[in-house]
């Protein structure tokens, strides 16, 4: 399995708990308590008025863990991991090399084919993302995509694209959950999270086995771990189809 997948799943998923009833008693009590306070006692209520709302959000979550039972979220922080890969800039009349530290992680939905950001010197609002991410995914990934426009010049580098498309063929097993889980439609929609080692512009990835995705499902702008799987490489996938 890939190193950072397994990070992933070992390290960064979260399984809130299912029962919020607790939550629900400490928010009421800690509601009744700021409204016992004088505004004299500003200091109090405004921590008082912090913590319910981190109550108020793990009541949220709380109630999104209900929506996926028995699957851990993933930690959107994941999306803000990097590695470098070179590159070729689009410049005036020459393409310079550049190193980019670019997201480790890919994610990928299953009715599309690849998925690809453009990085543009002149703001966030020439930047593209297609298709756009969710939320969660997307507001990691900007973050990478500002440090990248950082790296860019007028008289250097104008943008970059980075694109990513999986290489492998899914297997049966992954296939018929896939089926069931769009027959009991728990999720929005479905995707793949994905070690990602970019096409960026005129630089195609480097060759690199390959690596373990995960199966996920997108609900309440969270990504939901169901199942991580080995893929079939698209030559032994064809070797044994069409082969006698």
């Amino acid at each position: 399995m890939s190193v950072v997948i397994d990070k992933v799943l070992k390290q960064h998923t979260i399984t809130p708990p299912t029962d919020s009833t607790a939550f629900n008693a400490r928010l009421l009590a800690l509601v009744a308590k700021r409204e016992r306070l004088l505004p004299v006692e500003h200091r109090a209520i405004k921590l008082l008025t912090d913590e319910i709302a981190k109550v108020e959000a793990e009541i949220h979550n709380s109630n999104a863990a209900k929506t996926a039972v028995d699957c851990a979220m993933i930690d959107p922080v994941v999306f803000s991991w990097t590695r470098r890969q070179h590159a070729w800039g689009r410049a005036k009349g020459w393409l310079p090399r550049v190193q980019l530290d670019v997201p480790s992680l890919a994610y990928l939905p299953l009715d599309k084919a690849a998925i690809s950001i453009k990085v543009d010197i002149w703001g966030t609002r020439h930047d593209e993302y297609q298709p756009e991410p969710p939320e969660c995914v997307l507001h990691e990934w900007q973050k990478i995509v500002n440090g990248i426009r950082s790296q860019l010049s007028p008289n250097k580098v104008l943008s970059v694209r980075l694109t990513y498309s999986y290489h492998g063929v899914v297997p049966e097993r992954i296939r018929q959950i896939i089926n069931k889980e769009e027959r009991e439609a728990r999720f929005d929609a479905l995707g793949l999270v994905c070690d990602a080692y970019w096409d960026i512009s005129r630089i195609d990835a480097p060759p690199r086995k390959l690596l373990d995705p995960i199966l996920v499902g997108v609900k309440d702008d969270s990504l939901w771990v169901i199942e991580a799987f080995d893929p079939t490489p698209l030559e032994s996938y064809i070797a044994n189809e069409f082969t006698a």
